[in-house]
């Protein structure tokens, strides 16, 4: 199956790479702000993260998914301090841009 992820920019991490892995914790691809890619992604997925060093974001589920699917990644404003320690999710959201889907 192939989705299309759209990185937008945001105030989180403006000039690093996000990785985004499968539930399978194999890499897909890598995306840096302002970058889409169509990804193929294998059938046995449940669910996509991303990833910077060692804090992750939010996973959002993909079983229901069809091909072609758009999922924005938007990173948003954060003052958590956890977060730099890994201990909360980073601060960027996965989301559908259309409304069928899990």
């Amino acid at each position: 199956m192939k989705i299309i992820l759209d990185y937008k920019n945001g105030p989180y991490a403006r000039l690093r790479k996000l990785k985004v892995y499968g539930s399978d914790h194999i890499s897909l691809t890598k995306l840096k702000q302002g970058e889409q890619k169509e990804v193929e992604v294998p059938e046995s997925t449940v669910f996509l993260y991303g990833k910077m060093d060692w804090g992750k974001t939010e996973r959002i589920g993909i079983q229901k998914t069809s091909d072609g699917r758009r999922i924005e990644i938007r990173p948003y404003f954060s003052l958590n301090p956890l977060r730099w320690f890994g201990i909360a999710r980073i601060p960027i959201r996965f989301s559908y841009l259309d409304d069928g889907g899990s």
